[in-house]
């Protein structure tokens, strides 16, 4: 996923792909946020996906790039 706007929000941050998959996320803008930032891991809880289910797990083995503007 290429997310090619700023992201800001003011609470965390959680990033992630999908548990067990090698899906790339990439920031291409300035990503900001007022507390803190999580990039693949369970924080704090699940994960409900796009179909309902819910994802516990750790997070995939892929990266989260950041491209320099």
């Amino acid at each position: 996923m290429v997310i090619s706007s700023p992201v800001h929000t003011n609470g965390n941050l959680i990033a992630g792909d999908q548990t067990g998959k090698s899906n790339t996320v990439e920031f291409q803008d300035r990503v900001t946020s007022a507390k803190g930032f999580f990039a693949n891991t369970g924080y704090n809880g699940s994960i409900i996906m796009n179909n309902g289910a819910t994802d516990w797990g750790p997070g995939g083995s892929s990266h989260l790039h950041f491209t320099s503007s």
